[in-house]
């Protein structure tokens, strides 16, 4: 089992040795397992792209990760599908970024919209909360 502080630890101690030997710090989506279920979520000004791996209704609740804002991508959250054997672990681009919609509408870009973004996400996937 791998518990959350050392799971933050290895994510540091790899983004620490990918920036001193020039390496991105973005692992490659290829050699992790296929997600277990991809959507596209409708949000207030587009769709999203959300990818889940592990069970959404197994006894422990289920981690959304959010990549931090705009310009980013799940992409750099994939280590933490190491979690999805002890639950579900979603990841997803937020609007105007990755795979989902580009509507490039500085209009999208505030806190409330976001945080709608969020809850349409949980819906959409069944997570209780």
């Amino acid at each position: 089992m791998l518990h959350r502080r050392d799971f933050l630890v290895s994510m540091s101690a790899a983004a620490t040795a990918a920036q001193t030997s020039g390496q991105s710090a973005i692992p490659r989506t290829e050699s992790y397992p296929a997600p277990d279920r991809e959507l596209m979520v409708p949000v207030s000004g587009g769709r999203v792209y959300v990818r889940v791996n592990g069970s959404i209704d197994g006894p422990r609740l289920p981690l959304l990760l959010i990549h931090g804002g705009p310009g980013g991508t799940h992409a750099s959250l994939i280590n933490s599908l190491a979690l999805s054997d002890e639950r579900a672990v979603i990841l997803y681009d937020q609007l105007d970024t990755g795979k989902s919609d580009h509507p490039n509408n500085p209009a999208n870009w505030t806190v409330s919209r976001f945080r709608d973004e969020v809850e349409a996400i949980r819906i959409a996937v069944g997570a209780r909360r």
